[in-house]
């Protein structure tokens, strides 16, 4: 994972040239590697693993401000050259509903999305997700269904 530095409390920031170096390493013994960054696109660890990069994954949840910084993130890859436009559009985006009554919200951020990339799943709310140790059968049919469904197009663009 690429922490993003928010504090001031010594903690080490994982830098480019140690992203490339741990790849490296990872894809001497694994086939798929999984990366997570945060949202730091103006990171140069960021940049390394978006080079690493065979199908991006965007999540986002139905927060405005949270919908609308990975819609920039993906501007932000689209503007940068070829190579990184083709991985933008090519992204998954995956929005989880934040409250329960969040379906229209969800629905209109889907529809923002849906040019700009291949596909776009949407996870409804589920209590089950909120706190504490998510249980499969906790979970309501509907999100059952929706996180499979998350992965398979993930998987198709593999």
């Amino acid at each position: 994972m690429l922490r993003s530095d928010e504090n001031d409390e010594g903690d080490h920031e994982i830098s480019a040239d140690e992203v490339d170096a741990v790849h490296s390493v990872a894809a001497k013994y694994y086939r798929m590697i999984v990366m997570d960054s945060g949202n730091t696109a103006r990171a140069a660890n960021w940049r390394a693993m978006i080079g690493h990069t065979d199908q991006l994954v965007i999540p986002t949840t139905t927060m405005e401000d949270r919908a609308e910084a990975a819609k920039l993130t993906l501007q932000t890859l689209a503007a940068r050259d070829q190579l990184l436009a083709q991985l933008a559009e090519d992204a998954v985006v995956i929005i989880s509903q934040w409250k329960a009554e969040d379906g229209d919200e969800a629905r209109r951020i889907a529809d923002g999305f849906a040019p700009l990339v291949r596909r776009v799943v949407t996870v409804p709310y589920d209590q089950a997700l909120k706190a504490g140790r998510i249980r499969h059968t906790a979970l309501k049919p509907a999100t059952q269904r929706a996180w499979p469904a998350a992965a398979g197009a993930v998987a198709q663009g593999l």
